[in-house]
């Protein structure tokens, strides 16, 4: 048996590697275990760049630019707010 065939598990016939099925009984050859995880992990990888290519993309997050507004306030708006000690508000008012 070379290395470009393989034995029939059937008929014990030799076999074409790339063969699926049996010349001689035509019994179905079987896929090598990795070959199998291989076809899966390939399938649910292509299933994800299909789903990936036709889900809408996740919205991103816009800033928006706020004008900073300076407000200048009396000694008495301050004082009034309690912003100030009450030691400080006697030194404006």
């Amino acid at each position: 048996m070379g290395k470009s065939t393989k034995t029939c598990k059937a008929c014990k016939a030799e076999v074409d590697r790339s063969s699926k099925v049996c010349q001689a009984c035509g019994a179905r050859m079987k896929m090598i275990w990795w070959k199998k995880i291989l076809v899966a992990f390939g399938s649910i990888f292509a299933l994800l760049i299909v789903i990936g290519l036709f889900s809408d993309p996740v919205p991103s997050t816009t800033t928006t630019a706020v004008q900073a507004k300076t407000v200048e306030k009396t000694p008495e708006q301050i004082a009034s707010e309690k912003l100030v000690p009450e030691f400080l508000r006697s030194l404006f008012l």
